[in-house]
């Protein structure tokens, strides 16, 4: 599981933003096996072949993850 030390909570940003289906597999997939960003991505891309996990900002209350669907910024109404 994934050790945070001092960091409480780790928020998922998903893109694009109106991919609901992908902010809650992310969101289950960390909830389940959170232990890094490589892990979540990996597990991803059984059904989102581009997807990539960054680190984002971090503080003493929570750390950012960046999910990107396409392995890139997209906008909401961008076809892949």
């Amino acid at each position: 599981m994934f050790s945070a030390g001092a960091v409480s909570k780790i928020a998922i940003v998903t893109n694009p933003g109106n991919d609901r289906v992908l902010r809650s597999r992310a969101e289950a997939l960390l909830r389940e096996d959170g232990e890094s960003p490589d892990r979540l991505e990996w597990e991803l891309r059984r059904r989102y072949p581009r997807a990539r996990v960054y680190e984002g900002i971090r503080d003493a209350f929570q750390q950012r993850w960046y999910v990107y669907r396409e392995g890139r910024w997209v906008n909401d109404g961008e076809s892949p």
